[in-house]
């Protein structure tokens, strides 16, 4: 058992030594790792919190070396769009799927609101005391947001959930984000 930590000591420096990939110039690592981690999007749906069937074979990269994970770890959360499919997904995500390192990375996020459950969804996160989105992800630079259900509320009760979330997802965010609230009659 002691030897475990030798041995892994040993193996690093010489993986830097042996593996082409790690003995690229930085710069040139980079474009590599760029280039197989950039997903585009990450889709989330229902319980379906972490599609490793589709993602399975991007990230395989993170678990060739330690170095490589060490250079690479945080890249799929900064260079992909975190897609929810409603509020409550998105929560669950970032609670319990990710790290604050991680939330610190992500820049980039798609959210799907119900008006007629979005209520709800605002209590739950201000009762967990997340009231803002820049607060709970730093790095932010832009949020797309739909917002679904109008066809199920009355017109004076629209305009005034509308109003509501325009509030609640504005509300500390930080001005560098670029929010894109769109509303979908569906």
């Amino acid at each position: 058992m002691a030897e475990h930590p030798r041995r892994i000591s040993e193996i690093t420096p010489r993986n830097s030594d042996i593996s082409p990939l790690l003995r690229l110039p930085g710069e040139i690592r980079n474009e590599v790792y760029q280039y197989v981690l950039n997903e585009g999007v990450y889709h989330f749906m229902d319980d379906d919190l972490w599609p490793m069937t589709e993602c399975e074979e991007r990230f395989a990269l993170l678990r060739v070396c330690r170095e490589i994970y060490n250079e690479t770890r945080l890249l799929p959360f900064s260079l992909n769009t975190f897609s929810f499919s409603n509020f409550q997904i998105f929560h669950r995500f970032i609670v319990k799927f990710t790290t604050a390192k991680q939330r610190q990375a992500i820049r980039a996020l798609d959210i799907a609101i119900c008006n007629s459950c979005c209520i709800d969804d605002m209590k739950d996160f201000k009762t967990r005391q997340m009231y803002s989105l820049s607060d709970v992800l730093p790095a932010l630079e832009y949020v797309d947001v739909s917002r679904y259900g109008a066809k199920y509320c009355a017109k004076a009760t629209l305009e005034e959930r509308q109003k509501k979330v325009d509030q609640w997802l504005r509300c500390g965010l930080d001005e560098r984000v670029d929010m894109n609230i769109t509303f979908e009659d569906m």
